[in-house]
């Protein structure tokens, strides 16, 4: 039981705190990679039912620091 409790919190690499830095829109292991893009976060079934790839000139839904501009009515 206790290998298996000990295991359980082994999926984020260590020190990783999954509500603290997956969605603070900070690149909290300064690998270039913010929130639900960072690998470490990617695996997580709010990022992966988000699948917003950022691409497209009107995304303003400050995802990720490039589109945090606020000039969009429907921005988050």
């Amino acid at each position: 039981m206790l290998l298996l409790f000990g295991l359980s919190g082994c999926s984020l690499a260590a020190g990783f705190e999954e509500a603290a830095e997956c969605f603070d829109g900070a690149d909290n292991d300064a690998d270039g990679a913010y929130d639900c893009d960072d690998s470490d976060c990617a695996q997580l079934a709010d990022c992966a039912a988000s699948d917003d790839d950022d691409s497209s000139p009107a995304d303003d839904d400050d995802s990720s620091p490039a589109d945090d501009d606020d000039s969009s009515p429907a921005d988050d």
